[in-house]
């Protein structure tokens, strides 16, 4: 046949749908009508793979698709031995990838074997690897001193096409035969039986037993009696014989030659692999290849980022058309700058439909900036407006916050200094006093039958002077918030009325920023203050003796200590008191 018999030549492959590919097509078929690109072999191809992954992987379940690799390339064994060239067919180019052969070879010394492909067009052998034994003679030695002979020994490969890329490969090497082997067990089934029975295996276990019916009946001691010994000994005598007669028969089993037992010995092989294949990359062509992947990568980016800023410019004129209506945008901006916005956006639009199509990235981006510097300057004053209260409020309640702690740190300073003037007074007057209490003696108790002889002393105890608390903050503390706290004011009243002289339109003085700023200073210090509590270190606890008994409460009143006698129910009065 030739090319104007065919009808359609049907691409069915990714790299044959490239135009330079079919521009080749086209030349040998002389005729574009009869190329079809209808099938799309890529699609299929993924569609396949990912239902036969959906088959091997068990989180799935779907209709079983039978599929399978095959070799596409014959594939032959080629070896020489004794001087003469041989060859074998392993595969087909229908065997599925993973097939496996086993391939025997007569030979008992090293040696070398290849593996090739069949190209059918241009027909030649493709070869994809050298294969060399390395200790085959030694493992043939060592058979033939078990007993072997050369021609009963066999050498055996393992081929099977990769489950990887489907190219042939030796999985293992082997040479093995038949070695006789001495029967080291004593006795076999017979043996076991008989001794199952008890019959022993000696001959002295398997002789008859002997007639001693002679001595039986000389024994008797009556007539009935010997009549009875001598027809049991004639029994016995007979089964003695059969006895004797079975006796032979067993030996000769026992006494027949056994066949020596086989056992294939096999010695697995080491062997070495060299991939052959097709030839590598010159090094200065493999240079060439990767600045030429180099320069495609760039211009790959380059078209990327060319896309990107012509769709930002594209999509910049679309949210210009809602700015411009919006209300907030209106009012920060004059009616002559959204003009000039509005005519420079529009020009950009008529610009992208005409010559920008084709523009460079350079270009697309010297655009956009244009725009963005008309648009974003109003923008901040629209979202400064919007924002700026809320800043303005939070910075006067920070300040107010401060002010407030300033309070409450002087008032406990001024509480702190009269705490201690007054105690140190009190000290002033207790060493300058000294008090002594009377001596009295009470008897509430004589009504009663027993009497009950009462003391009492008096001590005078000195009051203690009460240790003041270690003081928190100081004036420095005060200073130094107090300054803070005036500067930001300061700054403030000087924004806020610069900030009133201006107009919507106008870039404000002070933006939200600045403000958050001051706030977070202002919140820092006092919070330092606050915690500077924490960190006070507490005063420790002195330590009290094992006998040393718990203080008593101060009282100014003397302590009397009075002992009680047993008291009477009946003799005891409603108005009896107790004393401490």
């Amino acid at each position: 046949m030739s090319s104007a018999d065919l009808e359609s030549v049907i691409l069915h492959g990714g790299a044959v749908r490239t135009p330079f590919v079919q521009k080749q097509l086209e030349a040998v078929i002389r005729d574009s009508d009869k190329i079809r690109t209808n099938v799309n072999s890529d699609e299929a191809a993924v569609f396949g793979a990912a239902f036969k992954a959906a088959a091997i992987s068990p989180n799935f379940r779907v209709k079983e698709i039978r599929a399978a690799d095959s070799a596409v390339y014959p594939v032959t064994m080629s070896w020489s031995l004794d001087g003469k060239d041989k060859q074998q067919k392993l595969f087909v180019p229908t065997s599925q990838v993973g097939a496996e052969k086993q391939v025997s070879v007569k030979a008992t010394e090293d040696f070398s074997f290849s593996l090739s492909q069949q190209i059918p067009l241009p027909a030649f052998d493709l070869l994809v690897s050298d294969i060399k034994t390395q200790n085959l003679t030694e493992s043939v030695k060592s058979l033939t001193s078990k007993g072997c002979t050369l021609d009963e020994i066999s050498t055996k490969f393992a081929i099977r096409l990769s489950p990887i890329d489907g190219l042939p490969e030796v999985v293992s090497g082997s040479v093995s035969c038949e070695v006789t082997v001495a029967d080291t067990k004593k006795g076999g089934v017979v043996e076991g039986v008989k001794d199952l029975f008890g019959f022993g295996s000696k001959k002295s276990d398997q002789e008859p037993l002997k007639d001693d019916s002679d001595d039986e009946s000389s024994t008797s001691s009556s007539d009935s009696e010997s009549a009875t010994t001598s027809s049991s000994s004639e029994t016995s005598a007979s089964s003695t014989e059969s006895k004797a007669m079975e006796s032979p028969a067993v030996d000769a089993v026992k006494e027949k030659p056994k066949e020596p037992r086989k056992k294939t010995e096999t010695i697995y092989l080491s062997f070495s692999t060299e991939a052959i294949g097709t030839s590598g990359v010159k090094p200065d062509s493999l240079q060439r290849m990767k600045k030429r992947l180099t320069a495609f990568d760039k211009s790959d980016r380059s078209r990327v980022y060319r896309e990107e800023t012509l769709n930002n410019l594209e999509g910049y004129t679309y949210k210009i058309r809602d700015i411009l209506e919006d209300e907030g945008f209106i009012d920060a901006s004059t009616t002559q700058q959204r003009d000039e916005i509005e005519t420079k956006s529009n020009d950009v639009s008529m610009w992208l439909y005409g010559d920008g199509a084709e523009a460079d990235r350079v270009t697309l981006k010297t655009r956009l900036d244009e725009l963005r510097g008309l648009v974003e300057p109003i923008q901040k004053r629209k979202e400064e407006a919007k924002s700026r209260p809320d800043q303005v409020q939070k910075l006067k309640d920070a300040l107010q916050q401060a002010e407030s702690m300033v309070g409450v740190i002087k008032q406990q300073m001024e509480s702190q200094e009269l705490a201690e003037a007054e105690a140190a007074s009190k000290a002033s007057e207790s060493e300058s006093q000294t008090t002594e209490a009377p001596s009295t003696s009470v008897d509430d108790f004589a009504e009663l039958d027993d009497e009950t002889s009462i003391s009492s002393t008096s001590t005078t105890s000195t009051p203690k002077i009460p240790e003041m608390p270690i003081p928190l903050y100081n004036k420095e503390d005060v200073n130094a918030i107090l300054e803070k706290q005036e500067s930001v004011q300061k700054w403030l009243d000087e924004k806020l009325a610069e900030q009133e002289k201006l107009g919507p339109t106008d870039d404000p003085v002070v933006v939200s920023s600045d403000l958050s700023a001051k706030s977070e200073e202002i919140n820092d210090a006092v919070m330092s203050l606050i915690t500077k509590s924490m960190k006070m270190p507490q005063k420790p606890k002195k330590p009290r003796a094992a006998n040393q008994q718990r203080p008593l409460p101060q009282n100014p009143l003397p302590q009397i200590r009075v002992p009680l006698s047993p008291v009477k129910p009946r003799r005891k009065q409603q108005g009896h008191q107790m004393m401490r």
